[in-house]
Formats: structure tokens, C-alpha cells, sequence
């Protein structure tokens, strides 16, 4: 039974992919925070399913009979370059990133701009890493992620569009997007961990819808089922807006940047790793129900 060491295991991708793996016949091993270990402790859980810590993770624990075993990183990119970096040989590594690493790396936002840098320097890290271990690579860079009302993009526009019935857009926001849902992302990443890959593949992972930045607004207005629709306004002002509700809110997660780039084409061909995956794109007609989060396993 081959072992697959897990990264993220709770997070927007994990959710999905955790039952996957499980059907699939894989032995999971979910590196979890200390909090969660305790936590978990005494919950029932799948038989192929382990619980550790980081410091737990060693030869001996993720060892497979010889076949070799599997990481695949669906949580935060520094994670899985700690984990690489503990000595424990991986057959393969399926690495879950980002495409704003290229999106975002000329960003007029100084703190998107040093987001990506470290984003991309542990891209590198993890890269160079796998190379002098023997590991095969494949780094997945994912487009808009929905699907689980965990992220801060499609799921941002529903919650919104839910209380208020419309949302503000800039201008026309003609720009191109990929909505993809998690539980698709989940199953690329799965197949991927088997795929025939010599040394290391790195691909986009895009949805199968193509459509404006406006017309997936206004698809997610239709599942919030309140008639609600983007509502247009001049760019200039709506990114004054937002700049400022950036900084006055904690997370600060939200800048000018966002609201130019509703006017860029944020496209990206994924042909290749879907072909080898045999995973066909789901159209972006989301419903309600793609906007909850499914109940987690770890």
C-alpha cells in the first residue's frame, strides 16, 4: 500500500483531497499542528489514516515496503520545503502552488509583489531540493480556487452578494478568468502523484470555463439566489476603496492591485497536465452548496 505524506490536509484543497486519496487506497500520513494532534487524539478516524507532527515525520514512518513514498503538498509552499528538508526520501512530490507567482510578481502592491518573492523562493528551494534527493517533481499553479467557502476570492464575492445583493466591479472588469473548483484541483493533484514524470513537470491547473471577471461575478450572484449582480464602478474610485478597506481591515488581504487586474486576462493553458491526468475541467456554473465547506475528515 503505497504512503502518501500529506501537507494542508484541513485547508480549501485538503478537504477534498483527503477522501480521495483514502478511496484511492493510499496509506495517508497528515503532518497536522501540535493543536491538532491533542485535538484529534481520541477521534475515530479511516484505518489508513495517521495524525503527526512535523518532528514525528521520519524514514522509518513514512517508509512503504520499498515502493517509495509520495508528499503531496496542498497547504502553505513553506511547509513542504521543511518537510523536504528533513532527509526523507520521496518517490514523487506533488507541490500545490500558485499562479499569482506570476500574476502578482509585478503587482503595484509592494506586499503582493514580496508575497510571491517568497512564494517563488521556496518554489526554487523545494526545486533544488528535490533534485539532489532524487525526487520526481510536479508543481501544480493553480488559478481562482472555489468550491469550499474557504478562500478569499469567488467565495469573498458569494458571502458579499449574499448580504448585499450586488457587488462592485470596476468599469466593465472585461479581464479573463479560470474559476476551478477545489474538489477538481483535489483530483489533478491525485492522478499527478502517478503520472510518468522523469524529473519534474510544472503546470497550471485552470477551470474550464473561460469568461470575464464580470460574467463570474454575475454567475456567483446567481448561486447566492437573491438576483444579485456585479454593479459597476469607475476604477479609480473603487480602488481608492478598497486600498483603504485593505488597511483597516487585520488581515489586510485586500489592495488597489485587485481591482486593476479585474481589466487583465488572467488565462492559462493546462492542456498538458489534464491530458495526462485524464481530469476533464468543470464549467464554472457554481451552486450554493459549492460555497460550504465540507466536513472535514482530519
Amino acid at each position: 500500500m503505497p504512503t502518501v505524506i500529506l501537507l494542508g490536509g484541513s485547508g480549501q484543497i485538503g478537504v477534498f483531497v483527503v477522501p480521495r486519496l483514502l478511496q484511492a487506497g493510499y496509506r495517508v500520513v497528515a503532518v497536522v499542528r501540535k493543536r491538532a494532534t491533542q485535538t484529534h487524539m481520541n477521534k475515530p478516524g479511516p484505518e489508513n489514516l495517521l495524525r503527526v507532527e512535523i518532528q514525528q515525520l521520519t524514514a522509518e514512518l513514512v517508509g512503504s515496503g520499498g515502493a517509495g513514498s509520495l508528499l503531496l503538498s496542498c497547504g502553505p509552499i513553506e511547509l513542504a520545503r521543511q518537510v523536504l528538508q528533513r532527509q526523507v526520501h520521496f518517490k514523487r512530490a506533488v507541490i500545490i502552488s500558485t499562479s499569482s507567482v506570476t500574476i502578482k510578481k509585478d503587482s503595484t502592491d509592494a506586499r503582493e509583489r514580496e508575497q510571491m518573492e517568497t512564494i517563488f523562493g521556496a518554489e526554487k528551494a523545494i526545486k533544488r531540493l528535490c533534485r539532489s534527493n532524487g525526487t520526481s517533481l510536479v508543481l501544480l499553479r493553480p488559478t481562482l480556487i472555489y468550491g469550499c467557502g474557504m478562500d478569499y476570492n469567488v467565495s469573498l464575492i458569494y458571502r458579499w452578494m449574499k448580504k448585499w445583493r450586488f457587488f462592485p466591479v470596476a468599469a466593465k472588469a472585461p479581464g479573463l478568468r479560470q474559476p476551478l473548483h477545489a474538489d477538481d484541483l483535489a483530483e489533478v493533484a491525485l492522478g499527478a502523484l502517478s503520472v510518468p514524470v522523469e524529473d519534474f513537470l510544472e503546470s497550471p491547473v485552470c477551470g474550464g470555463s473561460t469568461i470575464s471577471y464580470r460574467e463570474m461575478v454575475d454567475r456567483t450572484g446567481q448561486a447566492a439566489g437573491n438576483g444579485g449582480r456585479g454593479v459597476a464602478l469607475p476604477s479609480s474610485v473603487l480602488a481608492v476603496a478598497v486600498a483603504v478597506a485593505g488597511r483597516l481591515s487585520p488581515a489586510r488581504r485586500m489592495g488597489a492591485g485587485m481591482v486593476w487586474r479585474q481589466a487583465e486576462d488572467l488565462v492559462f493553458n493546462d492542456h498538458e497536465i489534464r491530458l495526462m491526468t485524464e481530469v476533464s475541467a468543470r464549467k464554472f456554473r457554481p451552486q450554493s452548496l459549492d460555497f460550504q465547506r465540507p466536513s472535514p475528515i482530519l
